[in-house]
């Protein structure tokens, strides 16, 4: 065991760094126009709270709440996972996201940061094992060998955030509610260790960066009165490894 330990070790080590080349043509290649993403961190339970603040403040309720698995991708140096924790300009992540436990609807999804803006491609992965992911079987080796293959880096499957996210819009608007998030991460050489609940609801607003808005830190307060809120940078990925 320690001899294949050692091995794997000499050979991540040979692997490439995560590069953004290897991100910036399926940037450029994405149908989804560059957007704003800004959140607005609340503690646990507030969901409630978000929910009313916003139908009060014109925002309808345009889907039904879902639960969210997203299953994270990255190198053995865990490098898109630190350029989210340094705040670089250019920022990544590779994940298998699906609803309701239902695998045959997986998407793997490219999130790519460009500074304040980003952009989302997307491409389906129907799974029917739903034990794909402790089983490792074709359906997640051909996962990783996409990667590989399109992103240039050995992917491995590094944390996994659960949450349930509700869902409304006002004029071109979007705004998503995140609460009863947990995560799991894997440490290396280790199976998944549960991280527990991360005690936060999280709410999101998104919208094109062609239209002429842009959420001011006035607004968001406008909504919540009397609530000290502030939108900051947060990822539901980093927090995964951040919770102790």
């Amino acid at each position: 065991m320690d001899c294949l330990r050692k091995k794997k070790c000499m050979d991540m080590s040979m692997a490439p760094k995560l590069e953004n080349n290897s991100f910036d043509r399926f940037y450029d290649s994405s149908e989804e126009s560059e957007r704003f993403e800004r959140k607005v961190v609340f503690s646990s339970g507030k969901k409630k709270l978000i929910e009313s603040r916003l139908k009060i403040n014109g925002f309808r309720e345009i889907f039904y709440p879902r639960n969210v698995t997203s299953i994270y991708f990255d190198n053995h140096e865990r490098d898109c996972l630190m350029d989210n924790i340094n705040g670089n300009r250019y920022r990544n992540k590779v994940r298998l996201r699906y609803y309701d436990q239902d695998t045959s609807s997986c998407v793997l999804e490219i999130k790519m940061k460009r500074g304040l803006v980003g952009r989302k491609y997307t491409i389906p992965f129907p799974i029917k094992n739903k034990q794909f992911l402790l089983s490792n079987d074709a359906s997640m080796q051909k996962i990783k060998r996409w990667i590989l293959v399109n992103l240039n880096f050995y992917p491995e499957v590094s944390a996994i955030t659960k949450y349930s996210r509700s869902y409304f819009k006002k004029g071109s608007i979007r705004a998503t509610v995140d609460s009863n998030l947990h995560s799991s991460i894997r440490s290396e050489y280790t199976d998944f260790h549960p991280q527990g609940r991360i005690f936060n609801d999280i709410l999101e607003f998104k919208y094109k960066l062609d239209k002429e808005i842009y959420l001011m830190q006035q607004d968001i307060e406008r909504i919540f009165p009397n609530i000290a809120v502030r939108p900051m940078r947060v990822s539901k990925y980093v927090s995964a490894y951040l919770k102790r």
